[in-house]
């Protein structure tokens, strides 16, 4: 369909083309999502592992909930997304065939995880929402003002309702929903841990929840909560584990769980020491053991309810921030603590000796010191494995092996506004860089062909912004520092692109010298090398990188053994790095500028690093820069000061050839060429981008406009069987494709992709992989965290 056009007023004879409507769903024979990495959010209640549908494992990453599949036994993978909070996600519960999330825009949302759609939107909160619990037809929130609201579904529907409301002294952590038989019925039991170290029990009686008992003992506040019932294949009498009886295991910020057991069985409660007020503090008898005294409610139907403290596991050494049950197989318990470790708990066996009580059968987690915390954790719906969010964003994965966890391949990703990325110059990889203050490197494992993070070249303690390749080998980066730093691949990294296939010998510049990996000081920012080797195109120093390539990397080897050396420093700049570009033979450089005298670009020449002139026309921050990509003789600037500039690449130096000083409205974000070099296209604020074309001898021309509903924030150019492809990345988070024609003023839509497939926040980067046939790939990455990969077709 041809698109539709309009006489530009401000030049006259260039067409405006709308761009195509978004769609919910992407036509896949258009566009087919191929990957997807996004950070786990640093929070308590942040993933659970359903045991009914696909099983899949969802897990919270800002405002949108990731879903990850299992290729095989040992692997999990980042699958799609559930979008439609509009802030950070902060906790989520399941029933069979509901999720229900909390965030901090103070809303939940029911989802229909099948159908990738929230059914209900809840409103009423005035405060984020960090607790979130869900039982049948009711849904019990907390807010960090205290407030606490039930919810309830009205039948046959998804019409919710809040059905009552109160507030605690202290705000609601964590809670948890679980009934218990008792008699002929089963009655309702919410739990809450609160702020004032307490345990708070309510009972539902006639539609309202009632409390019933306050549970002291912990130290601190508590931090999670989870229920399971006692089932026939896990009944333990010899421990007084009844089937019907309900335990209880509470985290919190003293290190201890404290595993509570709710019981109506009569025998139990005829036998216990009854202390329907308890003491704040009373958890030891006399003789200091642990009290056997019940805490009995009367409970709705006229029976009783006994509450008793069956252990006190002690072993984490900081704060214990998840628990939760297994759902299968023996009764276990698994926890994850900011002391970096997620352990799994178990009762004793019956052969035990008496007096044995609960104990750690396994502790896993990130050895050498460079973690920090694991924040939640979920069992495998099979309770052969373990699921846990760590701090640096990667959800880490074990599996039981006869008894034996041994670590599996988990996800991992950015936890923070992703500013830029860029393929290498030979296609093979794609780096991405974030505010998070890590650059990553991504590639397809060649064993599964999935694609996952194999390296991260800089963990740096400044927010990092851009970076260009300088050759396969050479990178070039920049922060909210001073300085750009040059950093060179170290063989260890080489060999593991080789052993994955993503780089081939063939690609291997002559011999030259690399380091073998890199190592970071405890209290400096520079990666220092470690020994060198050399390579050839015909060989790589074995010895000089690890030898297990079984399986890609672990976010512990990510952590320690993927690292670059940095190999120079270049100075000059007086404020925080904002661009940079590259060539072989050349390095552009960019700063946060509010004058002329600092909004200049510098450069750089390779090898040397001798600085060349400074280029001087911008009033106001350069946004970005790009040389032409074939001949390297055209380099075009944009900035915040709504103009573009042309410049003439020589041998020795660098000439201003075009200004554009009013190209556009507003800011422009980004720019770039078209690979044959023939015209440029900028993105700006003003929700339009431009083509410009470029003559032999340097003229510039606007060619087209197309005019957008956001601002454009980011544009790529590539060709496919000699038609021009452009992709827009929009502040929405929109991502829209068009094909050229015989000339740059002929544009006709391909697809749009909607923030359910695309991104929910504004597109920072956009990056063509271009390969033989119709078929190539687009990265992209957002403020929303993510970095997601499609394959296009150019054809359709």
């Amino acid at each position: 369909m041809p698109p539709t056009a309009t006489k530009s007023a401000a030049a006259a004879g260039s067409p405006v083309i709308a761009l195509p409507a978004a769609t919910d769903h992407a036509n896949e024979q258009r566009i087919r999502p191929v990957f997807l990495s996004a950070g786990a959010t640093r929070t308590r209640q942040g993933c659970v592992w359903p045991t009914w549908g696909d099983q899949a494992l969802y897990y919270l990453s800002h405002n949108q909930i990731v879903a990850c599949r299992r290729p095989d036994a040992a692997m999990i993978v980042a699958e799609h997304a559930l979008v439609g909070h509009t802030d950070r996600v902060l906790c989520i519960a399941d029933v069979p065939g509901t999720l229900v999330t909390g965030a901090a825009d103070m809303t939940l949302r029911v989802w229909d995880p099948i159908a990738r759609r929230a059914v209900a939107v809840l409103t009423g909160h005035e405060a984020p929402v960090h607790a979130v619990t869900i039982l049948n037809d009711r849904i019990v929130s907390s807010d960090s003002r205290g407030v606490v609201r039930v919810w309830q579904r009205r039948a046959g529907g998804q019409e919710w309702s809040c059905v009552q409301t109160w507030t605690l002294r202290r705000y609601a952590i964590t809670a948890a929903f679980t009934t218990i038989a008792s008699g002929n019925s089963h009655e309702t039991v919410l739990a809450l841990g609160a702020s004032d170290s307490l345990v708070h029990l309510y009972l539902l009686q006639d539609g309202q929840f009632v409390k019933a008992v306050s549970l002291p003992g912990h130290e601190n506040w508590i931090s999670t909560l989870a229920f399971t019932t006692v089932t026939p294949d896990r009944a333990r009498p010899d421990l007084g584990f009844q089937v019907g009886d309900v335990l209880l295991a509470s985290g919190a910020q003293d290190k201890y769980i404290r595993l509570w057991r709710l019981t109506t069985h009569a025998d139990a409660l005829h036998n216990s020491k009854s202390s329907p007020s308890a003491k704040p503090n009373e958890d030891m008898d006399d003789g200091g053991a642990l009290s056997t005294k019940a805490h009995v409610v009367a409970l709705p139907n006229g029976h009783s309810m006994g509450v008793f403290l069956d252990s006190v596991l002690m072993g984490h050494e900081d704060w214990v921030n998840a628990v939760t049950w297994s759902p299968a197989g023996p009764l276990r318990l698994a926890s994850a603590s900011s002391d970096q470790s997620v352990m799994v708990w178990a009762p004793p066996a019956a052969s035990d000796i008496v007096g044995v009580t609960w104990s750690s059968h396994a502790r896993m987690g990130e050895l050498g010191g460079h973690g920090l915390a694991f924040h939640s954790a979920a069992w495998r719906p099979d309770g052969l494995g373990v699921a846990a969010m760590g701090h640096t964003g990667g959800v880490h994965l074990w599996v039981d092996n006869v008894h034996r966890w041994k670590p599996a391949t988990g996800v991992s990703g950015h936890i923070s506004a992703v500013q830029d990325l860029t393929w290498d110059p030979t296609g093979s990889y794609l780096l991405t860089t974030s505010t998070d203050q890590t650059t990553r490197l991504f590639a397809p494992w060649s064993k599964s062909g999935v694609w996952h993070e194999l390296g991260r070249p800089q963990i740096h303690g400044y927010d990092l912004n851009c970076l260009a390749f300088v050759d396969p080998y050479t990178l070039v980066s920049g922060a909210d520092e001073k300085i750009v730093r040059i950093f060179g691949m170290p063989s260890a990294m080489l060999a593991t692109l080789e052993a994955c296939g993503a780089m081939t010998a063939d690609t291997l510049a002559p011999t030259r010298t690399l380091a073998v990996t890199a190592q970071q000081p405890a209290l400096g920012l520079s990666n220092k090398a470690v020994a060198t080797t050399t390579t050839t195109a015909d060989a790589t120093d074995a010895t000089a990188a690890p030898t297990d390539f079984t399986a890609p990397p672990l976010e512990e080897r990510l952590l320690q053994d993927t690292l670059w050396p940095e190999t120079e420093k270049l100075y000059g700049h007086a404020f925080e790095i904002t661009a940079v570009a590259a060539t072989p033979t050349l390095i552009a450089t960019a700063c946060r500028a509010t004058a002329r005298e600092t909004a200049v670009v510098r450069l750089y020449e390779v090898g040397t690093w001798q600085e060349r002139a400074p280029l001087v026309h911008h009033t106001l921050t350069v946004t970005r820069m790009a040389f032409s990509p074939v001949s390297g003789k055209w380099f075009v600037t944009v900035g915040r000061d709504r103009g573009l500039a042309l410049w003439r690449v020589g041998d020795k130096d660098v000439t201003l050839q075009v200004t554009r000083d009013k190209a556009h409205a507003r800011i422009v974000w980004d720019v770039c060429w078209a690979p044959d070099e023939s015209f440029f296209v900028t993105g700006s604020r003003d929700k339009t981008a431009k083509v410009w074309t470029v003559s032999t001898d340097g003229q510039v021309q606007l060619a087209a406009t197309f005019q957008a509903d956001h601002a454009v924030t980011s544009v790529a150019l590539t060709v496919v069987q000699d038609r021009h492809v452009l992709a827009l990345g929009l502040e929405s988070g929109e991502i829209a494709v068009l094909t050229g024609g015989v000339t740059p003023t002929q544009w006709s839509p391909l697809t749009r992709l909607s923030t359910m497939d695309a991104h929910t926040a504004a597109v920072n980067g956009l990056a063509w992989r271009t390969a033989p046939g119709p078929m190539v790939q687009l990265a992209s990455c957002s403020d929303d965290h993510a970095v997601r990969l499609f394959e296009v077709n150019a054809e359709v």
